[in-house]
């Protein structure tokens, strides 16, 4: 039975076409490369826009929920998943203080924060849904262009770390000692040639006392300033960033974790972004499980500095967080914003609070002809806006042994979502130490590793099926991609009603994957392959749900590709 079925496939794709498979390897060697990024662009402006939720904007998500490495800088360039160390710079020796006792639009008491409580944060995201009229901005003391910081400030918290302080201290900030956490993107005006633009963590203990600590503070040490008296602050190391232009704004992502075991920033430019990112050795302050609430915006760079922004500038500002649920922050404004940077624009609507899958607080703010300051700044009647319901999470095994019966089963390094379809029946085979020729499978890059493992997508059909895989399947075992030659024509993907196949939002270089849905009963695929040939899933056959195999049989690689 099962050579009858092979001779038939054979013989259905016995036409050669040597041009469309000299295409194929010029696709496939294509998707390990990537482009000359385009110029940052500037989004259209409406009031509030939906989140995105471009392939770009995942693989931030994902890389900055995966933990570093080990402590140190890191960068990685879109789309991939491996982080490359790079040596880290110091950071300024410049203050980023907390605010003064003097108003101003935003900034230095003016601001809005998302507010968690009782909840905590375990991570925080500020970037900007639209950039509108933005063609320069200089720093308003000296007129230096492109002088900027991105700011994530925490709330201010108590911090073991405010043993020792002087009680007579007489900060009019607080009347004890209390910890404050930063996360600044620094870009400043560059000059022959300098790196002047990093990302890194700055720490203060606010009120500690007129001699700071000996010890601690993490790389620089504790630092004083005259710009807050009796405080205390200390850097981080900091990751070196392509310097940046005001122009980039709309590509800016600037994102602040922090855990038990360590805190880290990262900091994305440019599209396609390139992302740095910045992993201390544990907490100086122990923020973790104290984060209650975030501030979010563009300020002016350290000292109490203004970045002033050309007149017409509008920007749509989001902060996304990470409460451990789909609810929504809630809107704090009296006197919260804590740093003393600011810049030159006002608040003009009151945010909208996102729930969700991406919780986030969104406002505007801006200095364009006929803009009125939002009064309240948060008020009660702000609605909450649903952010789009998370898609379903399914998992993705990995099949573990060879088939000797390929009329109901699927073989050793098939990526499926339905494991009882994995066959028991044959040994288990290891991956190949190196991959094969582009020609056969290629890399898919794009897509988050699960469980270590990298995935390809096979080039060419098999006319064996009782060894091999044909075009189109996404697999982790790239040897069972036919290598013998060419079987057939390339077929091109094909519409099929959604009972066959599901698109799962994931692409393959350019190429959609689908998910079959039905049983095979004489067509290629049968349900739970991963394919980007949905034109070979079976139409005729019943879907029956998943069942549970034996570990030895299928691994299960977690959810993370049905993730978007």
């Amino acid at each position: 039975m099962r050579n009858r079925a092979s001779f038939r496939r054979a013989s259905r794709f016995s036409v050669i076409v040597p041009f469309v498979l000299a295409s194929l390897w010029m696709q496939g060697a294509a998707l390990a490369q990537t482009g000359t990024p385009p110029p940052a662009t500037v989004r259209p402006a409406p009031e509030i826009t939906p989140l995105p939720a471009p392939s770009q904007d995942e693989w931030r998500r994902t890389m900055t929920r995966t933990p570093l490495p080990k402590s140190g800088c890191f960068t990685s360039s879109y789309p991939s998943t491996q982080w490359q160390e790079v040596p880290c710079t110091t950071a300024p020796a410049r203050p980023y203080p907390p605010r003064g006792p003097r108003p101003m639009t935003v900034g230095n008491t003016v601001d809005v924060a998302a507010d968690v409580a009782p909840d905590t944060l375990s991570l925080t995201t500020g970037s900007f849904d639209s950039v509108v009229g933005v063609t320069n901005e200089t720093d308003l003391s000296t007129g230096a262009p492109n002088t900027f910081s991105l700011q994530i400030n925490a709330n201010f918290f108590d911090t073991p770390a405010c043993i020792g302080a002087n009680p007579n201290s007489k900060n009019p900030l607080s009347p004890t000692c209390v910890g404050w956490q930063q996360f600044v993107f620094s870009n400043s005006a560059c000059a022959h040639g300098l790196t002047c633009a990093s990302v890194f963590i700055q720490y203060w203990l606010i009120n500690f006392g007129p001699k700071c600590p000996a010890k601690g503070g993490a790389v620089s040490g504790w630092m004083t300033t005259p710009l807050s008296p009796d405080s205390c602050f200390a850097n981080s190391a900091a990751a070196p960033v392509l310097p940046q232009t005001i122009a980039g704004l709309a590509n800016f992502n600037l994102t602040g974790t922090t855990s038990t075991g360590s805190d880290a920033v990262f900091m994305s430019v440019g599209n396609p972004a390139i992302l740095s990112a910045m992993g201390g050795p544990g907490s100086v302050l122990g923020l973790a499980g104290l984060w209650h609430q975030a501030e979010f915006n563009v300020f002016g760079d350290a000292n109490d500095n203004t970045a002033k922004f050309n007149a017409g500038s509008t920007l749509v500002v989001r902060t996304s967080v990470d409460r451990g649920s789909s609810a929504a922050p809630s809107c704090v404004s009296n006197q919260v914003s804590f740093t003393g940077e600011m810049n030159n624009l006002t608040l003009t609507s009151p945010p909208a609070l996102v729930a969700g899958q991406f919780p986030a607080l969104v406002f505007k703010e801006s200095n364009a002809a006929g803009a009125v300051a939002a009064a309240p700044l948060c008020s009660a009647g702000v609605t909450t806006v649903a952010a789009p319901p998370a898609p379903p999470t399914i998992p993705v095994f990995r099949c573990l042994q060879a088939t000797s019966n390929l009329n109901g089963a699927y073989g050793v390094g098939m990526l499926v979502t339905h494991p009882e379809f994995c066959s028991a029946s044959g040994p288990t085979v290891p991956p190949p130490a190196a991959p094969p020729p582009s020609y056969v499978a290629t890399p898919i890059t794009n897509l988050p590793l699960a469980a270590g493992l990298q995935a390809f997508v096979c080039n060419q059909f098999s006319p064996n099926l009782s060894a091999s895989y044909g075009i189109g399947i996404v697999t982790a075992d790239p040897q069972f991609c036919w290598n013998g030659g060419p079987g057939g024509p390339t077929v091109a993907p094909s519409i099929v009603p959604p009972s066959v196949a599901t698109d799962t939002g994931l692409k393959a270089g350019t190429l959609p994957i689908f998910r079959c849905n039905h049983a095979r009963t004489s067509a290629p695929y049968g349900i739970g392959v991963l394919t980007t040939h949905p034109q070979f899933c079976a139409p005729n056959g019943p879907t029956p749900p998943p069942g549970i195999v034996p570990a030895s049989v299928a691994v299960n690689l977690g959810p993370s590709w049905f993730v978007r």
